[in-house]
Order: C-alpha cells, then structure tokens, then sequence
C-alpha cells in the first residue's frame, strides 16, 4: 500500500509544480494590474524559489500523513468491503434460516390443522354415536314407562270394573235373589274373574 501512495504523491507533485508555474506566469499581469508596478524577473524568480521552498516543505512535512492517510484509507475501505461481504454472506445465511422456519411452521400449521380437522370429525362422530345412544335410551324408557302406566291403567280399570260390577251385581242380587243365591253368584263371578286374568 505505501508504494501505491508514493505513486500517488509523485503523480501529485509534478501537476502542483505545473499548476503553480502558470500562476507565476499569470503573475506579473495581474500584479501589473493592480499596481501599476510592472513586476521584474527577478519578482518572478523570487517569488518561483518562494513557492518552490513552500511546496518542499509541504511535501516534505505533509508526505508521511498524506501515504497514512491513504494507506489507512485504503485498509478502512478493503475492511468495510470485507465486513459488508460478511454481513451480506451473515445476512443471506439468516434469510435462508429464517425460509427454512417458514417452510417448518408452515408444515407444522399443516400437520396441525389437519390433526385438528380429524379430531373436530371424530368428536362429531362421538357425539352422533351418543346422541343416537341417548335417543334409544330414552325411547326404551318412555317404552316402559309407558308400558307401566298402561298397566296401571289396566289394572286401575280392572279394580274400578270390579268393583262397579260387584256393586251393580249386589244390587241386582240383592233385589232378586236371596243371601244363599247371591253367595253362589259371587263365588261364580270371582272364579271367572280369576281365570280370566
């Protein structure tokens, strides 16, 4: 790097040296110009030995900053270009990282969503299968509790029927027959009664 800079400082010296001839050339006129002294040669050699002992100096003190300069410059730049190249490479392998999550949470929302769907379908299914049982549950207990209530009824009928009947008999027998007639007709009814149930 430092000869790259001395390179530079070479190339840098010669147009300063052409830039500061034509000023000196230029001079004269515009001293001229200004005051109406008309400058001599020897105005024009003192004042090209000035600048020319201006300019040593200044490359002489200015020449190790000036190639640091550049030389750190050049080491900032080659760095910032290594460090942006590894950001870049840092920053590509985080995006790919990164799609590669993606692409897992999306399988998994996937695989979730499909889990979720089969569970929503079994549990559906489940309660059809209890609802279905409920329903004969009760269909079977209404059964017999309807079952039990027309027994009841049944039996109910039968009593309020007998007991009708043995009244009505009673007052037909005890209209028309005598006490040994009517225990006959009461013993023949009970034992029909009892062969028919």
């Amino acid at each position: 790097m430092q000869v790259s800079s001395l390179k530079f400082a070479r190339t840098l010296l010669p147009a300063l040296a052409a830039g500061a001839v034509a000023l000196l050339l230029n001079a004269p006129q515009a001293l001229a110009a200004e005051h109406e002294h008309v400058p001599t040669a020897m105005d024009l050699v003192y004042g090209a030995i000035n600048l020319s002992v201006l300019l040593g100096v200044i490359f002489y003190f200015a020449r190790k900053p000036v190639a640091r300069f550049f030389r750190n410059s050049a080491g900032e730049q080659r760095g910032g270009y290594d460090d942006a190249v590894n950001v870049a490479q840092q920053t590509k392998a985080e995006v790919e990282a990164q799609k590669k999550k993606i692409a897992e949470l999306e399988g998994e929302l996937h695989r979730m969503l499909e889990d979720a769907r089969g569970d929503a379908a079994e549990e559906r299914e489940q309660l059809e299968r209890d609802a279905a049982a409920t329903g004969e549950r009760i269909k079977t207990q209404a059964g017999i509790q309807v079952a039990q209530e027309m027994n009841k009824a049944r039996l109910a009928l039968r009593e309020q029927l007998a007991d009708e009947t043995v009244r009505l008999a009673g007052q037909l027998l005890s209209s028309r027959l005598d006490d040994e007639r009517r225990n006959g007709l009461v013993a023949e009814y009970i034992s029909q009664l009892e062969q028919g149930s």
